[in-house]
């Protein structure tokens, strides 16, 4: 399973509105990745959590399967319209 695959079924399957949910991907370099997840401002907070626990768990996931790939992923969040993002 790709990186930004296993993101986006992640980050569908936390989203009350998984049809805004957006995944792009950017390869900085063969072996580095970014992704850019975009959410409905409802969701972002769900997706970065509570002190941002669940962010970190999602991005914990994200370094397991990266791993396997021999990839280094960098994971940033962003609410729809919204030029802020929280980045990791």
């Amino acid at each position: 399973m790709a990186v930004r695959d296993a993101v986006e079924l992640i980050v569908k399957a936390l989203a009350s509105e998984p049809d805004a949910v957006a995944v792009e991907e950017e390869e900085n370099t063969p072996e580095c990745v970014s992704l850019r997840v975009t959410v409905a401002e409802a969701d972002r907070g769900r997706i970065i959590g509570r002190q941002g626990r669940t962010i970190n768990a999602l991005r914990t996931v994200v370094k397991a399967v990266a791993m396997k790939n021999q990839q280094k992923v960098q994971l940033e969040v962003a609410a729809t319209g919204d030029e802020d993002f929280v980045e990791g």
